[in-house]
């Protein structure tokens, strides 16, 4: 029988703690402390994860290329600028984007600025903006992953929600980034007199659109029958001919990449901000709430501090054994890392 692992939220952590120490009614120390000092051991316990168990937080994220641009964002959510593989896909081919070693980096930059001989990508990393390491590409793009160009004759988009039937004009220009187009349609549509709120989203991962109401019960989107069918704004994000009803979100048919980058990446560990986030380190559950009761021991000064101090070592010595134990997907075989042979080819 498989038994599933339990994922604390916020809410039940707190309350846990506050149930195991008497603390229902006390008010010396707030949610928002013990918001923060869980936030401190989940620190602490991604820490013990990306040493001990490397694809624990294994993710995908598929980079969008433009042609002639060169450095592209890490992933926001990246841990430790730790990139696993770049594999650049257009559907007819699939290579790896090989790390340039540090000591030719530059002089490969530099001679494909001039010459652009090569049609296979490498890359390296740069971080020459404060707070906002890329990824270089080397040669810079010549492929364009997406190109959308709206027009007054395609930007139409109709939808239906709990207040009435609304029509909204994206705004016009080539969107190459299927972020800002989401933007875009979320914004004329939250702005076209409606009191609903509407969120049009795009996912990195299934390279797909998706239009919700996030606060009524109602949404529709006439794809086949509305404005939008005879201005085909519908294909720019990848849905088809087919009037859409009944739910309160819609996922389009396409993916909506040609060539792109993706970027396999370790993520880093859920952070815990409203009652509802989940611990995703349920092997830690243990030890970040005696590290949040720790925290109330120390503010209060109880003489039984020390002996807690012990018991959280004891929760950390817990927490390394089960992750070091866990072994991912049936396979113990560590790929080899010939990055230095690489780097001396």
């Amino acid at each position: 029988m498989t038994v599933s692992a339990k994922y604390w939220t916020l809410l039940e952590l707190r309350d846990k703690v506050r149930e195991d120490m008497d603390l229902q009614e006390e008010t010396f120390i707030s949610d928002n402390e013990l918001n923060s000092v869980a936030n401190e051991a989940i620190d602490q316990a991604e820490q013990e994860v990306h040493t001990l168990y490397e694809d624990y937080f294994l993710t995908d994220v598929k980079i969008p290329l433009v042609s002639g641009v060169e450095k592209y964002d890490l992933p926001g959510k990246i841990y430790a600028h730790k990139i696993r593989r770049l594999v650049f896909e257009d559907g007819s081919r699939v290579y790896k984007v090989t790390r340039i070693g540090d000591w030719k980096k530059f002089e490969r930059k530099a001679i494909e600025g001039i010459h652009s001989s090569s049609t296979l990508y490498d890359w390296f990393l740069v971080n020459d903006s404060q707070g906002k390491p890329q990824i270089n590409l080397v040669p810079k793009s010549h492929d364009t992953s997406f190109s959308v160009t709206i027009s007054a004759a395609n930007s139409a988009i109709d939808f239906i929600d709990d207040d009435a039937a609304w029509i909204v004009a994206l705004p016009v220009g080539t969107y190459t980034d299927p972020v800002a187009l989401a933007a875009a349609a979320t914004f004329v549509m939250n702005t076209s007199g409606t009191t609903q709120t509407h969120l049009v989203s795009y996912d990195a991962q299934t390279m797909k659109f998706t239009f919700a109401n996030l606060s009524g019960a109602v949404l529709s989107l006439p794809w086949a029958t509305g404005p939008s069918f005879a201005t085909n704004s519908r294909a720019a994000f990848g849905f088809g001919a087919t009037d859409l009803a009944g739910l309160l979100q819609y996922t389009g048919i396409y993916e909506v990449l040609g060539a792109r980058v993706t970027c396999w990446y370790m993520r880093q560990a859920n952070r815990l901000e409203v009652d509802s986030d989940i611990l995703d380190i349920p092997e830690a559950a243990n030890f970040v709430l005696r590290f949040m009761k720790n925290r109330v021991w120390e503010k209060e000064q109880n003489p039984m501090l020390q002996q807690g101090v012990a018991s959280l070592e004891q929760e950390r010595m817990l927490m390394v054994t089960t992750l070091a134990a866990m072994v991912p997907d049936a396979e113990n075989n560590i790929e080899p890392d010939f990055t230095m042979y690489e780097e001396m080819s």
